[in-house]
């Protein structure tokens, strides 16, 4: 029996200010009938693959590792950055039970939005690829994280709305090149 797992980003540290410091802020908008994945974020560190939302973005070096992967079902649009503040917050203790330093008004978000664009730190920064997976209409199994095997595209990853499946063979990669930043949750297809 084959397996699968829904893609997850791992726990980050300190909770919702961990997230917002780890993946950012996601900003889609339509251009020319495509979406075009828009991020916020603090920088020059960016992790190697990051959650935002509904949104997968990995650096240009993670695509190109995956293309070589021949994973089937996933391709890549390109992302870009509409804000960069600098905060080097990887360098802070993990461990800690709270960050280095919060926003002056507590809202997480705050890391990015009531700091300015810093455009010496956005030339440092990678270039980002968003995950581009077809949805697959009827798929999900509404009000959870299963879908319907029968609806399924045969393919190492595929999706609707904003849950991500992998199969058992990408959930090895994923785990083998990318474990620190990510989860690959069990699911029992329907």
């Amino acid at each position: 029996m084959a397996h699968f797992y829904q893609l997850r980003g791992s726990h980050a540290p300190w909770g919702d200010y961990g997230d917002i410091l780890r993946n950012g802020l996601l900003a889609t908008r339509q251009e020319e009938d495509n979406p075009v994945v828009e991020v916020e974020r603090t920088g020059p560190f960016i992790p190697p693959i990051t959650f935002l939302f509904d949104a997968i973005v990995v650096t240009e070096a993670t695509k190109e590792q995956m293309e070589t992967g021949c994973l089937t079902g996933l391709q890549f649009t390109r992302a870009r950055y509409v804000k960069v503040v600098r905060l080097d917050w990887h360098k802070w203790d993990v461990l800690a039970p709270e960050p280095q330093c919060y926003p002056a008004s507590g809202e997480p978000e705050n890391y990015i939005i009531k700091r300015k664009n810093c455009d010496r730190t956005a030339a440092l920064m990678p270039a980002i690829w968003a995950f581009s997976v077809p949805s697959t209409p009827g798929l999900q199994l509404m009000g959870s994280n299963r879908f319907r095997l029968d609806h399924a595209p045969n393919a190492d990853i595929f999706r609707e709305h904003s849950i991500h499946w992998v199969s058992e063979r990408m959930r090895a990669w994923l785990e083998g090149n990318l474990g620190e930043w990510i989860r690959c949750v069990p699911v029992k297809p329907a």
